[in-house]
């Protein structure tokens, strides 16, 4: 894949520091930057090993194509590497993939509520078998692992 220096949609912005270009969508072999896809709504787990956002177009009237896609982090100081990416059941646009305390279950909500899936980061569809646990709902957030 060829890069774009300069283009980065993804930042990292850590306490104290500066934000900083992260990565970017690749572009495919042969294409150009604007066979980039959009990269949103990223959530990292608290071990700081994988990456969950929405990948694609993602608005009320075009959201068909988009998905959440995985990725294992090393560091902040290269990309992370794709995993799988999650199609979901869903009717209209994604929203706030966030990861539980232990980092092996991702939350999401669509126009249906809030959706939750253990996730093994192998094969095309990362595991998982999403059910919707909070009809209507919307904006699911993890709280600290040490609330009851």
């Amino acid at each position: 894949t060829r890069t774009y220096p300069g283009i980065a949609q993804v930042f990292v912005d850590t306490p104290g520091g500066s934000l900083r270009d992260w990565f970017w969508d690749p572009v495919p072999e042969g294409g150009s930057s604007f066979d980039m896809k959009f990269l949103d709504q990223g959530e990292l787990t608290r071990s700081g090993d994988k990456l969950a956002l929405i990948r694609g177009t993602n608005t009320q009237k075009d959201w068909r194509q988009a998905t959440i896609q995985i990725y294992s982090v090393s560091n902040f100081a290269t990309a992370p590497e794709a995993l799988c990416a999650i199609r979901t059941p869903r009717r209209g646009p994604l929203a706030k993939p966030t990861w539980s305390p232990d980092g092996n279950t991702l939350a999401w909500s669509d126009s249906r509520g809030i959706w939750s899936s253990a996730i093994t980061a192998r094969g095309d569809t990362c595991g998982s078998a999403p059910k919707l646990i909070i009809p209507g709902g919307s904006a699911p957030d993890w709280g600290p692992s040490n609330v009851r």
